[in-house]
C-alpha cells in the first residue's frame, strides 16, 4: 500500500485507525531529530526530523511518525511510553485533529524546497551562535541546556560552531502548513531518494 501525505486530511476524517496505528508503532531509534533554539524574537525555533524510507510503511506513515517526533520534542515527553494504543488514541484526539485543521497541503518545486530548507538551516545556525554569545555575556553561563543551541533528540547539545547540515536531492515537497502572518512559519515534508524529512519552523 502506498499512501501519499496529501491524503492526511481524508485519513484523519475517514481512517483514524491508520493514523493511530502509525503513532503506536513509533521507534525513536530509527529516526533523527535536530532542533535549533535561537534567541531571536519570532525566529526562536527550527526542527528537522528525518528517517530512512525503510523505516516507514508508506509516505503518510513517514509524515505521521515524524510529526509525532516533533510533538514529543516540543512537549518534552522523553520518558513517556509512546508505543501504547491508549497513548496513540489520546494524541490523535487531543493534538493531531487540532493540527489537521491548519494544514494547507501545497506542492512545492523540488529545487525551491531544497533551497528554502538549506537557507533555514544556515540562518538558524547563525542566529543560534549569535544568541549563545548574548546569553553567555548576560548570564555568564556556558553550555546550559535549555538556552540557545542546537540539540539532538533528548536535548543532547551539539557543537554549534562545528555544526553542518545540508539537505540534498529533494525529489518531492509538500507544504503541510503555512502561517501567513508576517513571521511566515512553515512546515515542509520532503522526500529524497533515501529519506523522508519534516522541517518545522
Amino acid at each position: 500500500m502506498y499512501i501519499h501525505v496529501n491524503q492526511v486530511v481524508e485519513a484523519a476524517r475517514e481512517a483514524p485507525e491508520v493514523i493511530q496505528h502509525s503513532f503506536g508503532e513509533l521507534d525513536l531509534s530509527k529516526l533523527e531529530g535536530v532542533r535549533f533554539h535561537t534567541w531571536s524574537e519570532y525566529e526562536l525555533y527550527l526542527g528537522i526530523y528525518r528517517g530512512l524510507k525503510a523505516a516507514f510503511a508508506h509516505e503518510l506513515d513517514a509524515f505521521l511518525k515524524l510529526w509525532l517526533l516533533e510533538l514529543i520534542e516540543v512537549e518534552e515527553w522523553y520518558e513517556s511510553d509512546m508505543a501504547s494504543t491508549e497513548a496513540a488514541k489520546s494524541i490523535y484526539e487531543h493534538f493531531f485533529l487540532k493540527d489537521v485543521a491548519d494544514f494547507t497541503l501545497q506542492t512545492w518545486g523540488s529545487s525551491e524546497a531544497e533551497e528554502f530548507a538549506n537557507q533555514c538551516i544556515t540562518d538558524k545556525t547563525k542566529k543560534v551562535i549569535e544568541g549563545i554569545a548574548v546569553y553567555e555575556q548576560r548570564y555568564g553561563v556556558e553550555d546550559k541546556i535549555g538556552g540557545p543551541g542546537i540539540y539532538k533528540l533528548g536535548l543532547k547539545r551539539l557543537e554549534e560552531e562545528m555544526f553542518f547540515m545540508k539537505i540534498e536531492g529533494v525529489q518531492r515537497a509538500v507544504e503541510i502548513r503555512y502561517d501567513d502572518s508576517w513571521a511566515g512559519y512553515r512546515t515542509l515534508f520532503l522526500e529524497t531518494e533515501d529519506e523522508y524529512i519534516l522541517l518545522c519552523e
